[in-house]
């Protein structure tokens, strides 16, 4: 297998006959140019794209939905960080996208983490959609790093607290993009519709006042996400309802991601802050965790000049 930039597509059928070959048996489907995407423009890494798609089970489609699946309004997704070919949070994402697809009224068409094992081992994303009748995965490579702290910005845009894409990773995500792009900052915050903190564009948000460690609870509109229920298992925080001017009083602000892992912000607005104590104890917490995971490839990493334990892929 070639280490290659890539993006493999795969769709996985919606009946059970269409996965199986002439002997009923589950084979890898063949490779099909017009289903893979390169995530270059040569022929080489087509090429070498469909070498790694057709090393990973499933049919290989066109695009990533068929016309008849297409809804852009009901779907559900995940996004799964690979480290030399090794998934982070695995059955975390698992249980994730289940959770999200049944209150979608949506069927998973396949457990994706017997996918693993087939992924190529390289650094990037590995991306799981689930839609009416079809459930679809990808992997590109990535290795772009994120800044080590971040800038933070309110945005206007709100989400709705009970609407189910402020609290799943829905393909309804167009408000928080907008959020995102709409702030000068590397990260929006976004209220509700009582103006009570929610969310991230693209995590979970964490401060600190009066020495408590404090997130906005589900019921604000946010998605738990992967690395926020990491944080809430191995630190003491307090789900609180809030504005945002609390955190022009907070001591640590803090935002999480399963690509940025967790990232102190360094200013609010106009305010600077320091890394401060909690968080130096999460991110180390996350840090072990990570090492735990990769054991298997951790001398790829270290011979790795590339590679920094310290800072995590986009």
């Amino acid at each position: 297998m070639r280490n290659t930039p890539v993006t493999s597509l795969h769709k996985v059928p919606s009946s059970p006959s269409a996965a199986r070959g002439g002997s009923g048996a589950r084979r890898p489907g063949k490779a099909v140019s017009s289903g893979v995407i390169s995530a270059t423009s040569t022929e080489r890494a087509v090429a070498a794209a469909a070498e790694t798609a057709s090393a990973m089970p499933g049919s290989y489609i066109p695009g990533l939905f068929s016309a008849t699946s297409f809804r852009p309004w009901l779907g559900v997704f995940e996004t799964i960080r690979v480290v030399h070919g090794v998934p982070l949070f695995l059955n975390e994402h698992w249980k994730s996208i289940r959770h999200s697809a049944d209150t979608l009224g949506l069927e998973v068409m396949r457990d994706f983490r017997q996918v693993a094992p087939h992924l190529p081992q390289l650094t990037g994303r590995w991306r799981w959609i689930v839609t009416p009748g079809e459930s679809v995965h990808f992997f590109v490579e990535d290795n772009t790093r994120v800044p080590a702290a971040f800038t933070l910005g309110l945005a206007d845009q709100q989400v709705c607290s009970k609407n189910w894409d402020s609290r799943h990773k829905t393909l309804s995500y167009l408000t928080h993009y907008q959020a995102r792009t709409h702030v000068r900052a590397d990260e929006a915050v976004l209220t509700n519709e009582d103006g009570n903190l929610a969310t991230c564009s693209m995590g979970n948000l964490f401060w600190v006042h009066n020495g408590e460690l404090c997130t906005p609870p589900g019921e604000a509109g946010c998605r738990r996400g992967v690395v926020r229920d990491f944080v809430m298992r191995r630190a003491r925080v307090k789900e609180v309802l809030m504005k945002p001017a609390v955190l022009d009083e907070a001591t640590e602000i803090f935002v999480t991601n399963s690509w940025c892992g967790v990232r102190p912000v360094w200013r609010w607005r106009s305010k600077t802050l320091p890394l401060g104590e909690k968080c130096r104890a999460v991110r180390q917490a996350y840090r072990d965790e990570l090492h735990h995971q990769l054991q298997s490839v951790m001398h790829l990493m270290q011979n790795d000049n590339e590679f920094d334990p310290d800072a995590e892929i986009r």
